[in-house]
């Protein structure tokens, strides 16, 4: 038995962490067993009319990632259909299993993911990429495929893209707000069952141009808090072990732990080039006011200070501490709680600071102008560095709750962003 600082190791350091399937399905469910299953052929047939014989009904390829590619069928516009590289069904199984416990878990039953029973080669679309078509390799006939909604695009996607940008633009501030409310309540689902979705990024989180509606998708790490911080715990030590760079989505107070358990020697400023010195890291960084290296440093000097002595104090509770599953409460209680909500402030900071400037003094009667501010204000809280200083995880919903009550009876809450720049004048 290892004791490190005083502390069980063992106790410390979860089960391994069990990684599932990667999947694009948002928040779905198949609220009737007979629903789990459709046949292509009948999404293919249940129209008839000759238009939608031309060249722009023909199914379409929309995009490929690690594990399969997704194409739209003309025949079924609000839904996508994604076809999976691995030939393995019951993986297929498992990804529609796990969304529906998803849904269990945030309450959100409007979407469903449905196996495509008889979907062949056939079947798709002539347009797709022929680096991609060769990784279609099947002994079987059949290709492993789900029918799942039409979600969008990625964050990624509508920031880099000029036209998206004009596009999103348009779209009502109050709709942005709603939908941003909406993924918190998501979230504080899953907080009070103590499960994480654990990878929430910019490239994670998807909006529909036309309607605004914000999914989050990609469960790859969805877990409970105990695995997830056992898993990341040894994401950060690897990272330091190897030297290499620290992604930006990882809390910082994780540094922090791994310098405590392991008795690491690293000195602050490889740290800070480790997590900070790289493009993504420093534009956000400049998007909630550090312009430049010397005050991104000390930001990142004070909340590592901040977080030492936060980590210590905790670890000296701990070490009281003989029962498993308490130092685990404790873990849950004062890291993993904040673990995605870190994770989602710093996402959607990055989002909306990409489409509307940004006014820390803004002091506008308007009420969809001083609820969006006090938005994005209570999301750069979310992603402080400092884990002391970011709001607590129960009451964030409240607070958004509060934010969004000040909208309802503004004429549909609907403001374009020239109206919100005249606002901000």
């Amino acid at each position: 038995m290892i004791f490190i600082n005083g502390i069980n190791r063992e106790l410390l350091t979860m089960e391994y962490f069990r990684k599932v399937g990667r999947w694009c399905t948002g928040w779905g469910c198949t609220r009737k067993k007979h629903l789990n299953h459709i046949k292509f052929s009948t999404l293919r047939n249940q129209y008839t009319n000759e238009n939608l014989k031309s060249e722009k009904a023909q199914p379409s390829f929309i995009a490929n990632g690690s594990y399969g590619f997704t194409f739209k069928n003309y025949t079924d516009p609000k839904k996508v259909i994604k076809v999976y590289f691995n030939p393995n069904v019951n993986d297929v199984k498992t990804k529609v299993n796990k969304a529906k416990n998803i849904a269990n878990i945030t309450g959100n039953n409007n979407q469903r993911i449905q196996i495509i029973n008889d979907l062949t080669y056939n079947d798709l679309p002539t347009n797709i990429p022929e680096k991609v078509r060769r990784r279609l390799i099947y002994h079987s006939p059949i290709l492993p495929a789900i029918r799942m909604p039409h979600l969008g695009i990625d964050f990624h996607e509508a920031i880099m893209n000029y036209d998206n940008r004009i596009i999103l633009r348009g779209l009502p501030i109050s709709t942005l707000i709603i939908q941003c409310r909406k993924l918190i309540k998501q979230i504080n689902e899953m907080r009070k069952k103590q499960f994480c979705h654990g990878d929430i990024t910019i490239v994670n989180t998807m909006i529909h141009p036309e309607t605004g509606k914000m999914t989050l998708i990609d469960f790859d790490l969805f877990s409970d808090f105990a695995l997830l911080f056992n898993f990341y715990y040894s994401v950060i030590n690897d990272n330091i072990i190897r030297k290499v760079e620290i992604s930006q989505y990882i809390p910082p107070e994780f540094i922090c732990i791994n310098i405590q358990m392991e008795n690491s020697r690293e000195d602050i400023d490889t740290l800070y080039k480790r997590y900070c010195n790289n493009e993504n890291m420093l534009f956000f960084l400049k998007l909630i006011g550090k312009n430049n290296e010397k005050e991104a440093k000390e930001y990142f000097k004070e909340s590592f200070q901040s977080n030492m002595e936060y980590i210590s104090s905790l670890f000296d509770s701990m070490t009281k501490l003989s029962n498993k599953n308490e130092i685990n409460k404790m873990i849950s209680k004062n890291i993993m709680n904040y673990f995605d909500y870190f994770r989602f402030g710093m996402t959607m900071t990055i989002f909306f600071s990409s489409l509307y400037s940004m006014n820390k003094n803004n002091n506008s009667i308007d009420p969809i102008n001083k609820a969006f501010h006090n938005m994005r204000m209570l999301l750069i809280r979310m992603c402080d560095f400092s884990i002391i200083k970011r709001p607590d995880p129960a009451k964030v919903l409240e607070e958004m709750i509060n934010i969004t009550s000040t909208i309802s009876n503004t004429n549909g809450g609907r403001r374009t962003r020239k109206q919100m720049l005249r606002l901000y004048k």
